[in-house]
Formats: structure tokens, C-alpha cells, sequence
């Protein structure tokens, strides 16, 4: 991130966003605003932004609320999408940039995601990273346990699972008091079988994210080559040991008691469909965001052009080569 200038910005709420920018002095292009997820921070993007810079977009590339150099409420309340949102366009037009293409990965999907549909007239594009569309539905309140049994149908497997933890008033404390551990696990290597078994039996076992964060070793659980790097290990612990996951954490929270639901039914039924391109990359090392949820949405993103990688869910890590050329091909195809 060394190429970008590295900034900060107070919102009217009063919450301060740390964030990396690139601005092409000349430049009449959409600007990218990249949205990271959990528990992650802009670095997220850093091996992504080198194949960006020469096409001349404007970048902006923020800590996300709650994480690293951004505030860090611990209210799930100030975590509403409609604040967010209004957090990052406030950020955005304190820049002078008007149309946009909102780009996020994991929470950071929903984000731009939310982007998009409170303010469709200020963008131009959306490119998701791991998590599809989710078009709010102000008839369905979030229910964890119906969400178990859907997904369990659906999928043979109950791919929200981790939510138990995740969501949970002790999860913050769980989550750090086992940092290391949790580490090993989100970037767990592959054993033999099927791509996405190593996320499967943390993340998509009833029961099993608590029972493993209690008893496993770190020792015991394999890295995925890209974390067995010292330094990528360390600036993780570290972040996570100086800010908690309280803030982290309210990004569930505040689907799981239906803040987000309560919020989302000002959005307008117009505004859920994507008219604008979209890009939609996705794992076939991920359990939980799976390429095929966007079959039951696909006519609401009708422009929609999807990539699939061989990787686990963290895939701007693991083959940043290939979402990085993913990305420009689409831009370029898009909007040069």
C-alpha cells in the first residue's frame, strides 16, 4: 500500500475512517471503492492494488469500521448499513468524487452491496469478492436457527454454523482469547477430499467453532502456504491483540438481532436490482460463500460475470495473480 497516500476522515457521526487513496490527477473514471470483511483491514487489498494503479481509476481503500485505524464502536446499532454507507460517501465526496464502483470482500461484499442499493444513482458497477448478492427482504426477519435448517437442506451442510460464536455476547472474548488459534483455522490448509472441507469442519459443524477454539492446537492445524509467513502472522495477532474483536463482532450482531432488517426496509424495491455491471468472484474453497447462492438472485444481477478461483475463502491472498487480473480484465472490458 506503499503506492497510495494514507489518509483519515471524521464523518458527521463523529466516527474517524483511516484510509488509502490513489487520485489520478486527470483521471474522469469511476472511483473503486474497495470494502474489506472479517477480520481483516484495507492490507486486504495490497496485492491487488499494483495491477490497478496503471488503469487510472481513483482508489479508495478504507479500514473498515470497527477495524485497525478506524473507530471502533461497540454498539451494533452504529453498525446499520445505511450509516455505514453514509459514512463512506460522505468519505468519498470529501475527495470530489462523484459515480463510483463499490468492490468489497466477505462483509466488505455486503458493504458495497449496501452502497449500491441505498444510492443507485451515484454508481456506476459493483464487484463482490466471496459473498453474493443479498438483497434485503422486509418480509424475512434474520432467524439463525432457520438459516441453519435452510442452508443444511440446501447445501447438506448448516454453512452458517460459526454464527453461534461469531454473533454471540462472549464471541469477542472467545475470539481473542484464542487468537492464534483462530488464525490456523480461517487459513487452514486443504487435507485430501473435497476443496472447502478444511472451512467446513470449522465454520459449518454445529457446535464446532466453539468446541475447536477450546481445545485445538494451532500446532495441529496445517497453514495454507501465503500464512506461513511470520511477518503475515504476526501483523494479524498483533492488530487483533491491540483492538479486539468487539467491533469486528457487531458486524454479526447486527444482522443476528435484525438491526440491519429493521434498517434495510427504508430501502426502495427498486433499488435491489443491480443495473449497472457486476463482478462476482468466488472460492472453490469456500463453504460458506458459495458460487451457487447467486443462482437464486441471478435476475436481479442480470449484467452479472462471474470468476471462480481455486482457493479458500481468503483468495486476494491466496492467488492475488488471478483476482487482480479478474478485476482489471473486467474494468477494461467495462469501462475503458
Amino acid at each position: 500500500m506503499e503506492q497510495l497516500s494514507k489518509k483519515t476522515f471524521t464523518t458527521s457521526r463523529n466516527y474517524t475512517y483511516t484510509y488509502y487513496l490513489h487520485k489520478p490527477s486527470s483521471s474522469t473514471k469511476p472511483a473503486l471503492v474497495f470494502c474489506h470483511g472479517w477480520p481483516d483491514d484495507a492490507h486486504l487489498w495490497a496485492d491487488i492494488v499494483p495491477a490497478l494503479l496503471p488503469l487510472d481509476f481513483p482508489l479508495v481503500i478504507p479500514d473498515m469500521l470497527g477495524y485497525a485505524g478506524t473507530s471502533k464502536p461497540t454498539d451494533p446499532k452504529e453498525y446499520n448499513s445505511k450509516s455505514m454507507s453514509n459514512d463512506l460517501y460522505e468519505l468519498v465526496d470529501s475527495e470530489g468524487f462523484d459515480k463510483i464502483v463499490p468492490a468489497g470482500h466477505d462483509w466488505g461484499s455486503y458493504m458495497a452491496q449496501r452502497m449500491y442499493i441505498w444510492r443507485p444513482e451515484r454508481c456506476v458497477g459493483l464487484i463482490i469478492l466471496n459473498a453474493p448478492y443479498m438483497p434485503p427482504d422486509s418480509s424475512m426477519p434474520f432467524d439463525l436457527d432457520a438459516a441453519l435448517d435452510m442452508t443444511e437442506k440446501m447445501f447438506g451442510y448448516p454453512s452458517l454454523a460459526y454464527w453461534d460464536v461469531f454473533a454471540a455476547d462472549d464471541g469477542p472474548k472467545l475470539l481473542l482469547d484464542n487468537v492464534e488459534k483462530l488464525y490456523h483455522f480461517i487459513h487452514c490448509n486443504e487435507e485430501s477430499g473435497a476443496k472447502d472441507e478444511a472451512m467446513k469442519k470449522f465454520f459449518c459443524v454445529r457446535g464446532a467453532t466453539r468446541n475447536l477454539l477450546q481445545t485445538a492446537k494451532p500446532q495441529d492445524v496445517p497453514l495454507k502456504p501465503y500464512a506461513r509467513d511470520p511477518a503475515f502472522k504476526k501483523a494479524f495477532i498483533d492488530r487483533m491483540r491491540r483492538d479486539g474483536f468487539e467491533g469486528p463482532q457487531c458486524w454479526y450482531k447486527a444482522m443476528a438481532r435484525n438491526i440491519q432488517f429493521e434498517t434495510e426496509k427504508e430501502i426502495p424495491k427498486e433499488n435491489l436490482l443491480i443495473k449497472n455491471p457486476c463482478l462476482y468472484i468466488s472460492s472453490t474453497g469456500d463453504a460458506v460463500g458459495r458460487t451457487d447462492r447467486m443462482e437464486p438472485v441471478k435476475q436481479l444481477v442480470p449484467d452479472c460475470t462471474i470468476k471462480i478461483v481455486e482457493a479458500n475463502h481468503w483468495d486476494t491472498y491466496e492467488k492475488p495473480e488471478e483476482v487482480r487480473e479478474h478485476i482489471a480484465t473486467w474494468l477494461n472490458e467495462k469501462y475503458m
